[in-house]
């Protein structure tokens, strides 16, 4: 009964990781109109939730809180000043109204805490990839054989994989299980066929974020053997992939030609596209630099070509940028970017300094929410991102698990105890692993 109770509370979770389309697409198909009506539905649902949830958050998140919507009045003013109407392009709008998801998933979960894990949020990802796999993805059950054809899925929803593959990987340190470790390797092996470079860098980034805090913060049980034996079966692997790219020439040569992109971003891949589309809005963006285009950008022509198909675009087509960094700078400027980025840094920091310990979910989600940070560079952030970092805020605020500190020594154990403000009935019962 609990854990079903347990999964209800799971659905806004659910319902923001429904904005990728590995979710999204096995649900309702590549149905654009849909896709867009439910981001609307759920981007008003959301900010009007906040406001009714305002209470259950700390002053610090209050008082973000209160700024962003100091913004959105802002906005509504200009738009009011400028054409008579409250909301004149609602595009330019969702550039600030993302931010209420975090502040709704984040006071939702503080006013129905402690009912929902990452694991059970790493098992709703590793399902749906499956079902996509098996039912959806044209690509994806040959994907040994179509490396250098079209990718199964977006980087955006490949994004999500860093979940479960940075919470197995943490798992392992706490328990010493070989199997996690092993589902750690699938799904890293399995992020690493899906082409989408970005994902590397982040997983390549999150591996070392994620060892600190276990290090500094964690409290594992794996001692010097295992660490050892982890050494012994990492170069396993790595003899077997080097065997097997030294018989399949051809995936050997593509992944070179990856980590070239990589290396030299810029003479390589999709990086000078990136660089051209930056040195062509640069100009606007130093205009501008303190408070965005706004309503002006929207209006403003397309700049030259989509970089992409190399075709003209049409004047009011919507400016579509591939760095989240950009598109915020662009639209609301550095102030409206430091409105999303140094909260989230500072509010991070904050809580790991104030914490004594670190339990699984906390180290998996500080790892995730910094790792946005590196997709940021690349892509816009997509919006489960946004959800993802309200149940970051709420679970660092909350404090360790007891049954996820992997501590033996209840003496050590009771340094640390959940929020107080939480019912021990439901701190006692949160393992679902």
């Amino acid at each position: 009964m609990y854990i079903r109770y347990s999964l209800i509370y799971l659905l806004p979770l659910f319902l923001a990781l429904l904005f990728s389309t590995v979710f999204f697409n096995l649900f309702f198909g590549e149905y654009q109109e849909a896709y867009a009506a439910f981001f609307r539905v759920t981007i008003i649902a959301s900010t009007i939730s906040s406001f009714f949830l305002f209470k259950e958050m700390s002053l610090f998140v209050k008082r973000w809180f209160v700024v962003a919507t100091v913004g959105l009045v802002f906005l509504v003013s200009e738009s009011y000043v400028r054409s008579g109407v409250p909301f004149q392009h609602p595009h330019v709008f969702s550039k600030i109204l993302v931010i209420y998801f975090i502040f709704f998933i984040y006071a939702f979960y503080k006013r129905f805490s402690g009912r929902v894990s990452v694991f059970q949020l790493s098992a709703l990802i590793v399902t749906a990839f499956a079902l996509n796999i098996l039912f959806v993805s044209d690509t994806g059950l040959s994907i040994f054989e179509s490396l250098m054809g079209e990718r199964a899925f977006e980087s955006e929803s490949s994004f999500l994989l860093l979940i479960p593959c940075v919470y197995f990987f943490t798992r392992y340190f706490f328990s010493g299980n070989l199997l996690y470790f092993i589902l750690f390797l699938t799904i890293a092996a399995f992020i690493v066929l899906l082409q989408n470079r970005t994902v590397w860098v982040s997983l390549s980034f999150a591996i070392p974020v994620c060892t600190f805090l276990i290090l500094r913060k964690g409290r594992s049980k794996i001692g010097v053997n295992a660490m050892l034996l982890l050494t012994f079966y990492g170069l396993i692997v790595s003899i077997l992939v080097g065997v097997y790219l030294y018989t399949k020439p051809n995936v050997a040569d593509f992944i070179l030609g990856n980590l070239e992109a990589i290396i030299d971003p810029v003479n390589s891949g999709t990086g000078n596209m990136r660089l051209m589309q930056f040195e062509e809005y640069w100009p606007y963006m130093q205009r501008n630099f303190l408070f965005g285009l706004r309503f002006g950008g929207y209006e403003m022509p397309t700049l030259f070509v989509d970089y992409l198909s190399g075709e003209v675009l049409e004047e009011g087509t919507v400016h579509y940028f591939y760095s989240f960094y950009i598109d915020k700078l662009f639209y609301l400027g550095a102030v409206g970017l430091a409105l999303f980025v140094l909260p989230i840094l500072i509010f991070i920091y904050r809580m790991y300094k104030k914490q004594p310990y670190l339990d699984i979910d906390q180290i998996v989600l500080i790892t995730v929410s910094l790792c946005g940070f590196v997709l940021g560079l690349t892509y816009i952030w997509p919006v489960y991102l946004y959800a993802i970092l309200g149940y970051t805020f709420f679970r660092l605020e909350q404090g360790p698990r007891d049954s996820q500190l992997g501590m033996v020594d209840e003496e050590q154990k009771n340094l640390v105890r959940p929020d107080s403000t939480i019912p021990k009935s439901l701190t006692n019962n949160i393992s679902l692993q």
